[in-house]
């Protein structure tokens, strides 16, 4: 009897062990998952039709991307995004090369991959996999990277790069990576990232062979926009440049993408300017001033300083940081007031001051500066 107790506490042991060691392995992954379908690994000296693709998320955020064909070949990214929706890829392994380098993504929808689509290069040649469960996938021509003779339906792609926005002449960010989604019903959605994220959505049409025309209808978060674009497309129909231009609110705005490219160095540094027009100096919820002008002067090191003219003129110093149409101000010192600090927000419209914001504390109370340039 005492035997057989301990054979089955053994058993369970091995069972709990088991049990453990199956649930910290999968512990370490998001995914594994393998999908049937219709695809191609083309370019790189590679043509291969992909049957069936195995997609590997690592909490690492390691990705491990393996396509069958006649032929096995494995991708190796890094990977971020929502794995259930969509999850965007770095290329760091491809075609048994380990400089390749790339971006990608793959769309899930209700576990099912929708699209997986990646672009780079390996062995000093470009290479692009296209793959989907639902089969609508063209296939590319077998002599790629030649001129192809396949139509444009379409196009989904995360690449990195450098680009400019402008606004009203003035650089106003530095762009490094898009995402392109140009949908068969005819809707365009192009994001960038540079300091800040922007999102363009519209409608496109084929221009030419190799050139999509986008009209735009939203922008900057807003639908009072109007413009109009290129996306250009290489002889593999896969993406190359972009050029949008149009006016948000009344301001004329640019923006230039090219893939592969190093995003230009557009660092506000400093800022000089004189404004007449109308303001006010309130001390404790009284009128201690008139302000008819206004000098800023920010340097490339963060120094602010404020010069107002009225009957008590006022000297202010402190700290700025930001962005050109809208600067933070860290207020260290004002003049006439004795212990003041506080907070303000210069407002730039075409390098020029038209309004200005500050209020804080000082010894007795509090104080504010309200102008407006005319």
């Amino acid at each position: 009897m005492k035997k057989t107790s301990v054979s089955i506490l053994l058993a369970m042991s091995f069972i709990v062990a088991c049990s453990a060691s199956i649930a910290q392995t999968s512990a370490f992954i998001d995914l594994d998952q393998t999908w049937q379908g219709n695809g191609y690994v083309s370019g790189a000296d590679i043509y291969d039709t992909v049957k069936s693709v195995r997609v590997i998320l690592r909490t690492s955020k390691n990705a491990e991307i393996t396509l069958k064909g006649s032929r096995t070949t494995l991708i190796n990214a890094k990977w971020s995004g929502d794995p259930e929706r969509r999850v965007y890829l770095d290329v760091t392994k491809a075609l048994n090369d380990s400089f390749a380098r790339g971006d990608g993504s793959i769309i899930f929808d209700n576990g099912r991959l929708e699209r997986l689509s990646i672009n780079g290069q390996a062995r000093n040649r470009k290479f692009v996999v296209v793959f989907s469960e639902t089969g609508n996938v063209s296939r590319p021509p077998t002599d790629f990277p030649d001129r192809p003779s396949v139509s444009f339906s379409g196009l989904d792609e995360v690449r990195s790069g450098g680009g400019l926005l402008e606004r009203e002449g003035r650089a106003l960010d530095s762009l490094r990576k898009t995402y392109v989604k140009l949908e068969r019903n005819g809707r365009a959605e192009l994001r960038f990232d540079g300091r800040e994220k922007y999102t363009f959505i519209g409608k496109w049409s084929e221009a030419s062979d190799r050139r999509v025309r986008i009209d735009i209808e939203r922008a900057f978060g807003s639908n009072s926009v109007s413009g109009y674009g290129q996306v250009y497309l290489d002889t593999r129909f896969l993406l190359d440049r972009i050029e949008l231009q149009g006016r948000h609110q009344g301001d004329r705005f640019k923006l230039n993408f090219k893939v592969g490219a190093s995003p230009p160095q557009t660092d506000f540094r400093e800022f000089n300017d004189t404004a007449y027009g109308r303001g006010t100096m309130l001390l404790n919820n009284d009128k201690f001033d008139e302000i008819r002008m206004v000098k800023v002067e920010l340097d490339r090191y963060g120094n602010a300083r404020i010069r107002t003219e009225g009957k008590r003129p006022q000297v202010i110093t402190g700290r700025w940081s930001g962005q050109p149409e809208m600067i933070k101000l860290k207020i260290a010192k004002v003049s006439s007031i004795t212990g003041a600090d506080g907070n303000g927000t210069l407002y730039v419209r075409r390098d020029q001051i038209e309004r200005l914001e500050i209020s804080g504390r000082h010894r007795e109370g509090r104080y504010s500066i309200s102008f407006r340039a005319r």
